[in-house]
């Protein structure tokens, strides 16, 4: 559909995502530990998405359909994601 022209490297970065993370701890820890701005962690709090497990396995078009969430807070969703994994993943 309409998103999934417009944006179709939403579905590659988040494929890009899972595949990277080999520490299974990460997908229990919080969407907190993001850092998100308060957009959209009130969106994904609001459809009670609360780790990064529960996050990841989501169709990042499908956060569009959230209530209030944009573009530019799944654009940023997906970005502090992939530095949070890199980072955890580096250690």
């Amino acid at each position: 559909p309409i998103w999934e022209n417009r944006f179709p490297e939403f579905i590659e970065q988040i494929e890009e995502i899972r595949k990277t993370i080999t520490d299974k701890d990460i997908l229990n820890k919080s969407i907190d530990e993001l850092e998100l701005s308060c957009r959209p962690r009130n969106c994904l709090e609001s459809k009670s998405i609360r780790t990064i497990g529960e996050l990841i396995v989501k169709n990042p078009y499908k956060l569009l359909f959230i209530n209030n969430m944009g573009v530019k807070s799944v654009k940023e969703i997906i970005i502090k994601l992939r530095l949070y994994i890199i980072n955890k993943e580096s250690k």
